[in-house]
């Protein structure tokens, strides 16, 4: 069941920016859709739309498949609510931030009562009633807007960066919390942190400079980039521009000029090879491995970002982004200038 519907959405402010371009989603019933992209991509202006809170400059939105107009636009925001990266909050308790929106609703206190509290226990802040809010750890805060916004029983949940600038811990219970909501609301979150995204969604769309470039099954998105700027993005450092030859069934081979590589593909002609660092193995003498593809080159750059050690690989001109941990470093004695052997996979290959 599709609880929202985006078609050819665009969004053009009065400077005459162009935020959204011609944007078309499906939203479905107790999914997680996650909308990852760079900051500036667009995507705090989709959440805004799909919270019925800014309006397009052309297209159609659809809630539960009826068309938003003017007439039925308040009425149908009542079963959508948005949680910002920064809430706005009252200067008051934990208990009167929450309860405001349904006080606004005229429930009698002991319902709002009842339901503030088991608001506060679904984001692990039991007993947080009399706090004041100015007393509470930004990621603190951010459990607390959650729990404003669950309070109100929509029917899609908006979160815009949930998980940005807050400590691990509530990063961690906050995670637990949004995916166990995916059993009563249909939730989308945007984010540019692809380890969230990966951990959470059920869908991912790939939103850059107003468009969405990519939409899919969560894995589908990571494992099969469709362009040079979605592979970047999610973690593909070694990109080549190649082309292809086919070999044998479901193989082929791919030169990147001075280095030939296997992938398995039925791509044709000119095309580009993505292949994560973390994918690469390396051995100081040549290894027997099921491996179809192992490569002779020369450290030329290590760098240490704990727990794993970066290093650039020279090979035949063509340099390597390899990504090990610092344990593997150590055992192997490595040292720039050093000559290494590559090894990874065929499927480790991605052509597009």
């Amino acid at each position: 069941m599709t609880v929202e519907r985006l078609v050819n959405i665009s969004k053009v402010y009065k400077n005459k920016k162009k935020a959204l371009d011609n944007v078309s989603l499906d939203v479905n019933k107790n999914e997680i859709l996650t909308l990852i992209g760079p900051n500036g991509a667009g995507k705090t202006t989709l959440l805004k739309i799909m919270a019925l809170i800014d309006t397009p400059t052309d297209g159609e939105i659809y809630f539960r498949e009826q068309l938003v107009t003017q007439k039925n636009i308040e009425k149908l925001r009542l079963n959508v609510t948005m949680v910002f990266q920064k809430p706005i909050f009252f200067n008051t308790s934990v208990y009167k931030n929450i309860a405001y929106g349904l006080k606004l609703r005229g429930l009698p206190k002991r319902e709002i009562e009842r339901m503030v509290k088991e608001a506060l226990e679904t984001v692990g802040l039991d007993g947080f009633e009399k706090r004041h809010i100015r007393s509470l750890s930004g990621g603190e805060q951010q459990r607390v807007a959650l729990a404003r916004a669950i309070i109100l029983s929509p029917e899609l949940l908006l979160l815009d960066e949930p998980l940005a600038n807050i400590d691990p811990v509530n990063a961690m219970i906050l995670e637990k919390v949004v995916s166990d909501l995916r059993k009563e609301l249909t939730i989308v979150m945007s984010t540019h942190d692809l380890a969230h995204a990966t951990r959470l969604a059920d869908k991912i769309a790939f939103i850059n400079q107003g468009k969405v470039i990519q939409r899919g099954d969560a894995m589908d998105i990571l494992d099969k980039p469709i362009d040079v700027l979605t592979a970047r993005f999610i973690g593909y450092e070694n990109i080549f521009e190649g082309t292809t030859r086919a070999t044998e069934e479901g193989y082929t081979t791919i030169s990147l000029g001075s280095v030939s590589i296997e992938a398995i593909s039925s791509k044709q002609g000119k095309c580009h090879v993505a292949i994560r660092p973390e994918d690469i193995t390396l051995f100081k003498e040549r290894t027997v491995t099921s491996a179809r593809n192992v490569l002779l080159g020369t450290i030329v750059e290590a760098r240490e970002l704990k727990p794993f050690v970066y290093l650039k690989v020279d090979v035949e001109g063509i340099p390597f982004n390899v990504k090990i941990t610092r344990r593997s470093f150590s055992e192997l004695s490595l040292r720039v200038g050093d000559k290494v052997f590559l090894s990874f996979k065929a499927s480790a290959v991605k052509v597009f």
